[in-house]
């Protein structure tokens, strides 16, 4: 499994692209299939559109605004560590689900900044230069 993550994220890294398209995870899968001879990827030949419609999924309810303070309140300054989903999810003793949708509530209203493996974006899905977390309500320069 760490074999895996290694792979896709020193593929992650290498694209130019900042959200991996259906095309890119079929590459990458096969591309490790290929190097482990692994078997079962041409089935990856079909309709990868349901891999990046966020439709298909079931929507979560807004959070109520003051879960999203609790929330807010236990986050790190940007960027943080990933998984600090996991630590405020047993701080609060709620699920881990419930505080990466309030994470991704507090991105949309603006209280946060879109992060993806400890890279901060702006609005226009810029990579925004280290120290720059003007937007986040914690946010802190070094």
């Amino acid at each position: 499994m760490n074999d895996c993550f290694r792979f896709v994220d020193e593929r992650r890294r290498e694209s130019e692209r900042q959200e991996p398209s259906p095309a890119f995870c079929a590459s990458v899968c096969k591309d490790f299939a290929t190097l482990h001879s692994l078997t079962g990827v041409e089935c990856l030949a079909g309709d990868y559109s349901s891999w990046s419609e966020r439709g298909t999924r079931r929507p979560f309810p807004p959070l109520p605004d003051d879960f999203l303070t609790q929330v807010d309140s236990l986050l790190p300054a940007q960027p943080w560590q990933t998984g600090v989903h996991i630590e405020v999810a047993e701080k609060l003793e709620v699920s881990r689900i419930k505080v990466q949708h309030a994470i991704d509530q507090l991105i949309r209203s603006g209280r946060r900044i879109k992060q993806v493996d400890g890279i901060l974006y702006d609005a226009a899905v810029n990579i925004m230069p280290p120290g720059n977390t003007s937007g986040g309500s914690n946010s802190q320069s070094s």
